[in-house]
């Protein structure tokens, strides 16, 4: 404690429970820690003023990671790598916790979109791919799905319109 404020190292306790343990600064999570939920780890990496800030890694409930990559203000924020619980990775630009710019989409290994991703949908400038790497698709998209005359049945399941907040 400085001026009866938490700073150094330590631990936060919710209920009995480790709820963090790291660095803090002015009564606030600073620096590197480990932020837990209901006794699994949620969040290792960097903390400022309480948000993920820097490189981190977001786990599920079960422990598997679902964002590794930059934060900003507790959002995702620059290169990561976001999973999903139905095995759809998406790699790429993030601001605000959205994507941004260009991304690699994969489901079981398998790359089957690339190109420009606005708000995790299929936006601008990109190219859908069967499961065999075989360009399906190369031009414009828009709201997933192609444009420019082509004609490709994009499972709207694929594409996810709803936000995807730091946290589960």
């Amino acid at each position: 404690f400085s001026q009866g404020l938490r700073s150094g190292s330590g631990k936060a306790y919710r209920n009995g429970r480790v709820v963090y343990e790291g660095d803090f600064a002015q009564d606030a999570y600073n620096g590197e820690g480990m932020e837990y939920r209901m006794g699994s780890l949620r969040y290792k990496g960097g903390f400022k003023d309480g948000l993920f800030d820097g490189s981190g890694t977001e786990y599920y409930s079960d422990g598997s990671v679902r964002y590794r990559g930059e934060f900003a203000e507790g959002k995702y924020f620059g290169s990561g790598l976001l999973s999903l619980k139905d095995g759809t990775t998406i790699r790429g630009e993030f601001e605000d916790g959205q994507t941004v710019g260009d991304a690699v989409c994969t489901r079981d290994k398998t790359i089957y979109y690339k190109g420009l991703l606005q708000n995790f949908i299929p936006q601008g400038a990109g190219e859908f791919l069967n499961s065999g790497g075989k360009t399906l698709f190369s031009g414009a998209a828009a709201a997933g799905g192609c444009l420019e005359g082509g004609r490709l049945p994009v499972p709207r399941r694929l594409w996810r319109t709803e936000e995807f907040p730091a946290g589960e």
